[in-house]
């Protein structure tokens, strides 16, 4: 109060709607503000625990030992060898193709014209060399069996009309020694008794004896002298000179036609034996095997005779087959065609960017070849031909390989990759691929220090080929590597880390 006024208190201010809206959810933020500050205490606290059980004690990983005893090698597949020294080899693989060896394709044709009786083969059959194919009915095979037999007959003949003529020239050949030796008849007939001589016996010896009769007769009328004419004496003498020059004119006659039957006798017989093995060859020919040909008796084969037998000409397979029956074929048509399997060709075509993959290959050289495919491991193959020409269609050179197939496992048709050596001479440093571990960026090997001791090697990798890897730095030559199951001594390493996680 003042001077005696009372004075009120100040008002409070009105109470509005914003007001009492606000005061009411004072409440429920301040709610919310405490679960978050209590959230975040429990996530600050969590992680400090987190942070502190995956956290590597200071050393534990900087350490690059591992000792491993030599008696856990084995049971751990850990292997140790020392490093290769020597030339970078790398492969590039090229696509290519199996293809049947055309040295070892048949296409078979009947020899002569004929209707097909049998065909006991099946395509896609196995056969061996010889194999029957098929049979055909052939009149022109009967007609030339009936042709050898007529001339086997003939030549039997000729050579025993050659075997006499030979032997009865030869004892008149001995006749006429015997004459010159001047013989007697009878002791001539003693020594020709059982040897044929033909006619040749009777004239010479007739001749023989006459020639002598008349010279004993003449001797005797000029030896006696008395009652003994002159004329007859030289009538005599007359007759021994007829019969002598008879005589000698006989002998060399004899001689002669001895000669000449006996030639004679050679001709017509290799006259026969040409018809003979002309009419066997024919049978060659037309497939008879040579060991049956002496056995054939067409007479008794009767309608078989002409039956004329399509043999498979080496081991292979029945690929295709043409032969339907009762079907005329001559030598024009195509019956089969018989593969070999057990070698096939592998052909690569080569364009003109990957020549260079060439350099240093030739006729002999080796390649390896292999099909993912196909379950085809990696399989080595013998260069046949390396190409002459560019194809100007497709602008690449085929090469083409041979390959051993006994297993049958290379198709011809089968796609397949072919391995060029792309590699150089320089010596390098490598190891296994196994044998190189990466981890927070580098990549690293373990050197077997001796004792069971290994030592964690930071290396530097180069090019990597197949299950080689090159060693750029890191390294030196004679370097005992654990090359494979070095897995084991990762985890020896770096066994708190991997505990820890």
């Amino acid at each position: 109060m003042a001077d005696g006024i009372a004075v009120a208190a100040p008002a409070a201010p009105p109470v509005t709607s914003r007001t009492r809206r606000w005061a009411g959810r004072l409440p429920g933020i301040a709610l919310a503000v405490a679960v978050v500050v209590a959230a975040g205490f429990f996530i600050a606290a969590r992680d400090g625990r987190d942070k502190e059980a995956v956290e590597v004690p200071k050393g534990a990983a900087s350490s690059s030992v591992v000792e491993f005893a030599a008696d856990k090698w084995e049971a751990s597949k850990l292997v140790v060898a020392p490093v290769f020294y020597e030339p970078w080899r790398d492969r590039v693989w090229r696509p290519g193709r199996v293809a049947r060896d055309d040295d070892r394709v048949a296409h078979v044709y009947p020899p002569a014209e004929g209707i097909v009786a049998e065909s006991p083969v099946r395509l896609g059959q196995s056969v061996r060399a010889g194999d029957v194919l098929a049979v055909l009915d052939c009149r022109d095979l009967a007609l030339t069996k009936l042709d050898w037999l007529k001339a086997k007959g003939a030549l039997a003949a000729e050579r025993d009309q050659a075997a006499r003529v030979t032997l009865t020239m030869g004892n008149a050949k001995r006749l006429l020694d015997l004459i010159d030796a001047r013989k007697s008849v009878p002791e001539i007939e003693a020594a020709l008794a059982d040897k044929p001589v033909g006619e040749y016996r009777q004239l010479l010896l007739t001749a023989y004896a006459k020639s002598n009769q008349l010279k004993a007769l003449a001797v005797a009328q000029k030896a006696n002298g008395v009652g003994v004419s002159e004329a007859n004496v030289r009538k005599t003498d007359s007759e021994v000179e007829a019969a002598s020059a008879a005589f000698t004119s006989l002998v060399e006659d004899v001689r002669f036609q001895s000669v000449q039957q006996v030639r004679s006798a050679g001709v017509k017989l290799r006259e026969a034996e040409l018809a003979h093995d002309t009419a066997k060859t024919k049978l060659l020919l037309y497939g008879v095997p040579a060991g049956d040909i002496e056995a054939l008796d067409p007479v008794a084969e009767g309608a078989k005779a002409g039956h004329l037998r399509v043999r498979a000409p080496f081991d292979g397979v029945v690929v295709e087959k043409h032969a339907v029956l009762s079907e005329r074929v001559g030598p024009t048509v195509q019956m089969f065609t018989v593969a070999d399997p057990s070698k096939v060709w592998v052909q690569a075509d080569i364009y003109e960017s990957d020549l260079p993959l060439l350099r240093g290959l030739k006729v002999g050289s080796p390649l390896v070849v292999r099909s993912t495919l196909a379950g085809l491991p990696e399989t080595r193959v013998e260069i046949l031909s390396t190409g002459e020409e560019i194809a100007k269609a497709t602008r690449a050179l085929t090469i083409t390989a041979q390959a051993a197939n006994p297993d049958r496992a290379l198709r011809p048709g089968m796609f397949v990759e072919v391995a060029f050596d792309a590699g150089d001479s320089a010596v390098t440093l490598q190891v296994l691929s196994t044998a190189v571990f990466r981890a927070e960026g580098e990549a690293f090997v373990f050197v077997n220090s001796g004792d069971g001791e290994f030592r964690k090697a930071v290396v530097t990798p180069g090019r990597a080929a197949g299950d080689r890897v090159e060693v750029l730095k890191g390294l030196a030559a004679g370097d005992a590597v654990a090359m494979s199951g070095g897995f084991v001594l990762k985890s020896e390493l770096f066994k708190d880390q991997m505990v820890g996680e």
